[in-house]
């Protein structure tokens, strides 16, 4: 298997030649692979000049990216600090939904590109599964723990929502790979705990929000509160996808995605403005975070679920949205690996043995 190889070959390299004591891979970075990979199943065959040449070379580079930063994460095993890095904290946790659901963007890519590659494709899939049971034990231990320590709750952010976006990934891939073991009551059960997750976290994000004055809130916005549409988005894609719903019910919901998008990317746009009077264009815009890579993804995954939409209502102003949409998504990405990749040339993280 392909991939396997590729993690395996990596490790050993990454170990013969580098000093990698220096390395620290934030818990949420499978955002990178997120946001690459939503570009690749949908996106950038609306551009012109689209070729499937594109989409296979896009598909590997997205592969060995994943794979290196799989093993960045198995080298902070080595290390003995993973806990302590990721799984201790119980906001910051919540960040290895990004692995589970990049897990799965990058096999949806495999699938439309490399598809006789279906052993890599089941491989990772199995390992997306392992990875979200231990995922869902730390998130139920988040959740019991915040729930009683509200001081540390009023910390939360848009992170909390990960746990459904992990899981719809985990539908949609489940789905293309074996469309026979998913049925309408397997999906609606696991759409059942999807919602229990986002009901859970939206509480809890309302809460800390309401102990807040509004400027504060403005002050204190985090980039990855844009999963409040985001996580309902993937949702919606997951239904459009599998066909379990009518299509009046997705229309409500995209309707009720669209008004949330509204809502907090205007938060978004007053906070910017905050940033821009207190720290100016390159202290205020101009600085790399991974959470970054979490807008991008939730852009491309709302205008995913557009392009899914059956044919009804308002598709003159859907038609609209992806026309300038496409646009908007390859804009940000490309901004982001600008940042990304300054970023990676100021900062030492491996010294040669």
């Amino acid at each position: 298997m392909m991939v396997l190889t590729t993690i395996v070959c990596i490790f050993i390299l990454l170990n013969l030649f580098f000093k990698v004591s220096e390395v620290s891979i934030p818990t949420p970075a499978g955002a990178v692979v997120m946001a690459m990979g939503i570009l690749s199943i949908g996106i950038i065959q609306l551009f012109p000049h689209y070729h499937e040449v594109i989409g296979l070379i896009y598909a590997c580079v997205l592969i060995i990216i994943y794979t290196l930063l799989f093993v960045l994460l198995l080298l902070n095993l080595k290390k003995g600090d993973f806990a302590k890095k990721h799984i201790i904290d119980p906001i910051n946790s919540f960040g290895i939904g990004t692995w589970i659901a990049a897990t799965s963007i990058v096999l949806l890519n495999m699938d439309n590109h490399l598809s006789q590659m279906k052993w890599d494709q089941i491989f990772l899939y199995s390992m997306a599964i392992l990875l979200y049971v231990g995922y869902i034990v730390i998130v139920v231990r988040n959740y019991l723990f915040l729930f009683k320590n509200k001081s540390f709750a009023n910390k939360i952010n848009g992170v909390a929502l990960l746990p459904s976006v992990a899981t719809q990934s985990l539908v949609i891939a489940g789905f293309i790979l074996f469309p026979d073991l998913f049925n309408k009551g397997s999906i609606s059960f696991i759409l059942l705990i999807d919602l229990i997750f986002y009901c859970l976290s939206i509480w809890l994000f309302i809460r800390a929000m309401r102990s807040q004055s509004f400027r504060e809130q403005i002050k204190e916005w985090k980039s990855t509160n844009c999963i409040i549409h985001g996580a309902l988005s993937i949702t919606g894609l997951s239904l459009c996808i599998t066909k379990i719903s009518d299509g009046k019910s997705l229309f409500v919901l995209w309707i009720i995605v669209s008004l949330l998008f509204l809502i907090v990317e205007s938060i978004e746009i007053l906070r910017l403005i905050e940033r821009l009077k207190a720290y100016g264009i390159k202290e205020g815009i101009l600085q790399y975070q991974t959470s970054q890579w979490a807008r991008n993804f939730t852009f491309g995954m709302y205008l995913s679920f557009t392009i899914h939409l059956p044919t009804g209502p308002l598709s003159s102003i859907r038609y609209y949205i992806i026309d300038i949409g496409k646009y908007v998504v390859i804009g940000f990405f490309l901004f982001e690996a600008m940042l990304m990749i300054r970023y990676l040339l100021k900062v030492k993280i491996y010294k040669l043995q």
